[in-house]
């Protein structure tokens, strides 16, 4: 009759001790290397990965992003938008949350197509994941997001403003910029889309030039009232 597989494994473990106990500690070292090093490699690497995994979503997550603002227009520096990000962060987010808020550059380089094409197409997929709250743009390039439905009205953004801070709505009432707005259903009706922040205060503070400027709604905005609660920090 044949040992059982347990005695079997057990004397090869007793080999293997006994064998290993007669050698040196170099010849030990070599000896597992040579016989056990993919054991070791695939061991470590599950390690690894495990550990980095732990690492990222309980030791040190990354911050959540709850406010993104796009900012697509010309003449401000990437020190200036880090200094506009970090004032609308200590507004928005509170001490000690692991939370961000994100102000990024968004420029198309008209005359280098290939760059242009790779903006773009960082842009819709940034859009599809609802990944854009806002949108910093000028007019022309808010007639074009809108035909390109890459905005919303911003209808539900200005009532959370009126509730926010209702000297902040009045403000913005003569700022409002409507225009001809078409559904996914195919209705066309005058809608506010974007509001004149050309002359706010928080961006005068910070040291930006007067230009033209419109806070726009990005269409898959995931932040609503950090987009509206921004709004009344750009304008109050």
């Amino acid at each position: 009759m044949d040992k059982p597989s347990g005695d079997s494994l057990k004397e090869k473990y007793d080999t293997e001790i006994k064998k290993l106990r007669e050698l040196s500690f170099k010849e030990k070292i070599e000896y597992i290397w040579d016989y056990y090093k993919w054991h070791i490699i695939i061991t470590s690497v599950i390690l690894i990965i495990l550990g980095s995994l732990f690492n990222s979503r309980v030791l040190n997550p990354a911050p959540k992003t709850v406010l993104n603002i796009s900012w697509n227009t010309r003449f401000a520096t990437e020190g200036q938008l880090a200094v506009l990000s970090d004032a609308l962060k200590a507004r928005i987010v509170e001490e000690e949350s692991n939370e961000k808020v994100e102000v990024m550059p968004f420029l198309l380089i008209e005359d280098d197509p290939m760059i242009a094409m790779a903006e773009i197409s960082r842009l819709v997929a940034m859009l599809a994941a609802g990944q854009i709250d806002v949108f910093i743009l000028d007019e022309q390039q808010m007639t074009e997001y809108m035909s390109n439905m890459y905005i919303q009205p911003m209808d539900g953004v200005l009532a959370l403003v009126y509730a926010m801070n209702p000297a902040v709505y009045e403000r913005v009432k003569d700022k409002m910029l409507l225009s001809m707005y078409e559904s996914a259903e195919g209705n066309v009706t005058e809608r506010i889309m974007g509001i004149d922040i050309s002359d706010s205060p928080l961006l005068m503070e910070l040291g930006f030039f007067k230009q033209e400027l419109y806070f726009c709604v990005s269409a898959t905005a995931s932040n609503i009232d950090n987009v509206a609660y921004a709004l009344v920090l750009f304008m109050e």
